[in-house]
C-alpha cells in the first residue's frame, strides 16, 4: 500500500498532469497505480505501448493524463516497450 500512495502522489505533484489523471489512477478499477506499486516492490520490469511524455502539457499528451513511462523512470523501474519483449 505505501507504494501505490507514492504513486498517486507522484501523479498529484506533478504539475504536467491534469486533476483529472489524479483521478482516473485512483480509482480503484484501474490497474496502472498498482502495477507500478508492484514492480516497485518487486523490481520488476513493466511492459507497455505507451510512450513517456515531456515535463509540460504536450499536443503528444493534451489530455493531461499519466503514461506508464513516466512515473516508472521517476522509481527507478525499468520500462520496456513490446518490441523490446518478444526479442
Amino acid at each position: 500500500m505505501v507504494n501505490y500512495g507514492k504513486v498517486l502522489s507522484y501523479v498529484q505533484n506533478r504539475v504536467f498532469y491534469r486533476d483529472t489523471a489524479l483521478r482516473n489512477w485512483s480509482n480503484k478499477n484501474i490497474s496502472v497505480p498498482w502495477l507500478i506499486a508492484v514492480a516497485m516492490a518487486l523490481n520488476a520490469t513493466i511492459i507497455t505501448e505507451e510512450s513517456a511524455i515531456g515535463t509540460w502539457l504536450s499536443t503528444k499528451n493534451s489530455s493531461g493524463n499519466s503514461k506508464v513511462p513516466n512515473p516508472t523512470k521517476h522509481f527507478g523501474i525499468r520500462c520496456e516497450n513490446l518490441f523490446y519483449f518478444m526479442r
